[in-house]
């Protein structure tokens, strides 16, 4: 007679609390979105994005409350994901450089001897530099091959800590 793998951890969450097995599958699942989030911090530094080991600190993780699964984002919140460029102005860089911006121009007119009056002038636009879409692969197959194992160890771990196991 064969023994499910599963049924020593079956067993620890039906002993735990919900509180207690929810927390620790969320810990399994944060620690496999900051694996993730590794890997796309290093294709931003690949990316050829100026000044990318700092700008990618913006990354942030998020680990859904209900324990559905977890999400990098590069959208930036608080005083996180912003970068400070040369005149102390906060940024947020990795934002615009995930799906880059499009062509701008002044909204206002100015008034110089050099260039005619009411003259707007071309502010520019970031380029695209896809470095999500370079990481889904590798991050994809991270998560197939790594999440239930971390899920599991960190279920085994609270267990321990609870002194059920």
């Amino acid at each position: 007679m064969e023994q499910d793998p599963a049924s020593p951890l079956r067993e620890f969450s039906e002993k735990m609390t919900k509180r207690q097995l929810r927390t620790a599958v969320k810990g399994g699942f944060r620690k496999e979105a900051n694996e993730v989030k590794k890997i796309i911090a290093s294709e931003v530094s690949k990316s050829g994005l100026g000044n990318a080991r700092q700008v990618a600190k913006g990354l942030r993780v998020y680990v859904y409350s209900q324990g559905g699964g977890f999400m990098v984002n590069t959208v930036p919140r608080g005083t996180k994901g912003f970068h400070r460029n040369r005149f102390g102005k906060e940024k947020p860089v990795l934002m615009w450089a995930a799906d880059g911006t499009k062509e701008r121009w002044s909204k206002k007119s100015y008034n110089s001897r050099k260039y005619k009056a009411h003259q707007k002038r071309r502010m520019g636009r970031m380029p695209r530099y896809d470095y999500i879409t370079k990481a889904e692969r590798p991050a994809t197959e991270h998560v197939e091959k790594h999440l239930l194992r971390e899920v599991d160890e960190a279920v085994l771990k609270a267990a321990k800590k609870a002194g059920i196991g």
